[in-house]
């Protein structure tokens, strides 16, 4: 069975992606020097060889590029109702149209007296670094939820 050990570099350093059997065949024809890439795995227990690099078995690897049309997940967003009626909710329905994708998006509406209320979209859309410098930038509460291989992460 065919094998191979990637080396990539972020920046805490070094790392390597081990890619055996299974792993192989799903990533090795993605892997193109030059690329960034999104790597969600676990810590491989393999002490071995001792050479202190760390190893990442792999459970997802997804050049950048392409994360809009492979991620899925979630986002939540909470708004009040002063947020709502200063358009928040109407600019957060128009990402929906401006950015496909595969996340679903849960808006969380606070009432001043304490009740709350869930609101779930039927369209998709991916909320990139833009969508989420604005929500902070709005003071806006949110939590982001990533699915790989049907597992949350």
């Amino acid at each position: 069975n065919p094998i191979a050990f990637v080396e990539f570099e972020d920046l805490s350093g070094k790392f390597e992606i081990p890619l055996f059997n299974r792993d192989y065949q799903q990533y090795f024809s993605q892997v193109i020097p030059g690329k960034v890439y999104f790597i969600f795995g676990t810590r491989s227990t393999f002490n071995g060889n001792d050479d202190g690099i760390l190893r990442v078995m792999p459970q997802a690897l997804i050049q950048f590029e392409n994360l809009a049309r492979e991620l899925k997940g979630e986002l939540k967003v909470t708004l009040s109702l002063e947020q709502i009626k200063k358009g928040l909710l109407a600019e957060i329905g128009a990402w929906q149209q401006r950015k496909p994708g595969k996340f679903k998006l849960q808006t969380q509406v606070q009432t001043s007296d304490l009740n709350t209320y869930l609101l779930e979209s039927r369209r998709t859309f991916f909320p990139d670094n833009g969508i989420l410098s604005w929500l902070e930038k709005h003071n806006v509460d949110f939590s982001v939820k990533v699915i790989t291989n049907d597992k949350n992460s």
